[in-house]
């Protein structure tokens, strides 16, 4: 197969609002996932949409060609049944191309209630074997999320099942993102430390907290250590080993990264391949729908290059990248150091419209020292590198200020001899600023 023969698969992002849905569709996503603002979609952190928001999400969905999937993908207690039948009774008449489910009951409500919308099964659902796809397929699924804990060689048995068994069940696969510690995110540890259940949207994560030993409990059989936790210290919660180095965040996993691999996803023909990050902001969206956006182009055009990926990948997150699950043997390889003070995104600015030839008026999203150098980052991984030279406005007019904050509009000034520049064709507004 030559790289313009080669299978290329539907690039699915996350979209945790409106400015996210926009930075996706922007930079290259051919598809979204979003949710509500209730605990329907697992992400009750993220703003998520409302019914007007849903509506202008279709509209740029018209203006843009991207896919929309609604996410209903808890596991809702029975009193919750009424909030589900509401959404579904809605969604019913709205132009998304999927509802994203997991519990089997809302599965088959979501059949009666919106019968003309596929039906995707959630990562929740925790497929990980041909038969248990056969089985969605049946029910009436279109397509299935595989687990994660799923390695190589399982992955290609499962789709090679798959397409024995179900040939028109679409297969989509996580290849970037946050990982759970319990088996596809369906675990207890945040309802048992803090009475938010996982599978009900409210995890608070506490396989990511740090902690540190602060004794012996000596009323277990075999004395083990007690952890408090950073946060709320003088409460301990865990028994566990020591660590000697103070506070620890020792359950939490890495980050997952497959883009070295993406050819093999080709290959196998998989349908979706799948970026976590509801709760990230537009710039990390705009970023790593960016990088992935431009290796499928680049594996289609045979330029495929990993380590620009990497590079552009391994500051977004404040956890190491590695390859989970995915290499065979229980064999890992660590793309990236963690980053104790959080994932490094020095987008600083967004480009609202051109005022005039080469002056932009921007939207400063974090503190920018506008002394500094800065990129605009346009799709395909290109950059625009500027001069200082950006003023903050006050009533239209320009004040000179070296430290622009949030929230400030601002007039940003292309470098001169960029006229020409073929690149400056995909130049719009939207886009965000890099400080360097």
């Amino acid at each position: 197969m030559t790289a313009s023969q080669m299978f290329i698969p539907e690039l699915l992002a996350p979209a945790g609002n409106m400015e996210r849905l926009e930075a996706a569709a922007l930079y290259g996503a051919d598809a979204a996932y979003l949710g509500g603002r209730d605990e329907l979609n697992l992400r009750q952190g993220a703003l998520g949409f409302s019914w007007d928001d849903l509506d202008r999400a279709i509209a740029l969905k018209r203006k843009t060609g991207i896919k929309l999937y609604y996410c209903i993908n808890a596991f809702p207690r029975q009193s919750g049944f009424s909030r589900v039948e509401e959404s579904l009774e809605r969604l019913a008449g709205l132009a998304v191309d999927g509802l994203i489910v997991a519990d089997p009951g809302v599965f088959r409500m979501a059949r009666r209630l919106a019968p003309k919308h596929e039906l995707h099964v959630s990562t929740q659902a925790n497929t990980c074997n041909g038969e248990a796809a056969l089985f969605w397929s049946e029910q009436g699924a279109a397509r299935v999320n595989l687990a994660r804990e799923l390695d190589a060689p399982a992955l290609r048995e499962t789709l090679a099942a798959m397409r024995e068994k179900a040939p028109e069940l679409e297969s989509e696969v996580f290849i970037h993102g946050a990982m759970c510690l319990a088996i596809s995110g369906q675990c207890l540890l945040s309802a048992w430390l803090n009475q938010r259940p996982g599978n009900l949207g409210q995890c608070t994560h506490p396989c990511r907290f740090e902690y540190r030993a602060v004794g012996i409990n000596p009323d277990l059989q075999a004395p083990a250590l007690l952890l408090e936790e950073s946060l709320r210290q003088g409460a301990p919660l865990w028994e566990t080993a020591w660590d000697e180095q103070g506070f620890s965040s020792f359950l939490s996993p890495h980050d997952l990264c497959l883009a070295p691999y993406l050819a093999w996803f080709c290959k196998q023909r998989v349908s979706a391949l799948k970026i976590e990050g509801r709760m990230r902001t537009a710039p990390m969206v705009a970023q790593m729908v960016n990088v992935y956006r431009t290796a499928l182009d680049d594996l289609a055009a045979g330029t495929f290059r990993v380590s620009a990926y990497l590079d552009e990948l391994s500051p977004l997150s404040s956890r190491s990248l590695c390859s989970g699950f995915f290499l065979p043997n229980g064999k890992r390889r660590v793309f990236s150091e963690p980053r104790r003070n959080g994932g490094d995104t020095p987008v600083v600015a967004r480009l609202e419209h051109e005022i005039e030839p080469g002056v932009w008026q921007v939207q400063v999203k974090a503190r920018w020292q506008s002394s500094n150098k800065a990129e605009i980052l346009l799709p395909g991984l290109h950059k625009i590198e500027c001069e200082p030279g950006t003023y903050a406005l006050e009533n239209h007019r320009e004040i000179r200020a070296e430290l622009l904050h949030p929230g400030t509009p601002a007039k940003f000034y292309l470098p001169e001899g960029l006229s020409g520049n073929p690149v400056l064709s995909r130049l719009r507004p939207g886009l965000f600023v890099r400080s360097v």
